[in-house]
């Protein structure tokens, strides 16, 4: 039998220690978690981007791709892998890209009073380059951490309004970093 998601070694339990792994970045703000590395993704997406849209992702979800995501490859690859629905405006569930795509944050759904589960996650690509140091703490973080994060990210706060927000995956190879509503981001 052919395995439908070649990224796999063994699909059950890959599957799940990747959502695992999407999880306690969630859970554990600010610490960096290891996805297992996978081969022939389309450019541009990360390895953590990836494993992220196969975790999170099905035929029930609308993505949004950044400019630099929006090509045949990308797309066709989230359509054959998850059955996911591209999405050219931000009235998504889902959201992948460079900071500079995803901007303004506030235009992502943040969820209702009764429903604040119904927001975007976002997955912001490659974010290596234009950081600054940032002091976060909140739920899950022991003691206040300073971590490295896009200069941009402070623009967040525009689409958080507790316990309404949006949470956000950092990503960068097959790194991931989480930054729920929940954290507080400071300069």
């Amino acid at each position: 039998m052919t395995n439908p998601l070649p990224f796999f070694q063994d699909q059950s339990k890959d599957a799940a220690r990747a959502f695992r792994m999407a999880l306690k970045a969630m859970a554990m703000p600010g610490k960096i978690q290891n996805f297992q590395v996978i081969d022939g993704l389309p450019t541009p997406l990360s390895i953590a981007g990836a494993t992220l849209i196969l975790v999170f992702c099905d035929f029930n979800t609308k993505i949004f791709l950044g400019e630099t995501f929006r090509n045949k490859n990308v797309e066709d690859w989230i359509n054959f892998y998850t059955g996911a629905k591209i999405s050219g405006d931000k009235n998504v569930d889902f959201a992948v890209g460079h900071i500079q795509e995803l901007l303004p944050f506030h235009e992502f759904p943040i969820g209702t009073d009764e429903y604040p589960d119904r927001s975007a996650n976002i997955v912001i690509e490659n974010t290596s380059n234009d950081v600054k140091s940032f002091s976060i703490n909140g739920p899950g973080i022991k003691e206040t951490l300073h971590v490295e994060l896009p200069e941009k990210i402070i623009e967040r706060e525009s689409a958080i309004s507790f316990p309404l927000g949006i949470d956000i995956f950092l990503t960068k190879e097959n790194l991931v970093m989480g930054l729920p509503r929940t954290t507080i981001v400071e300069t």
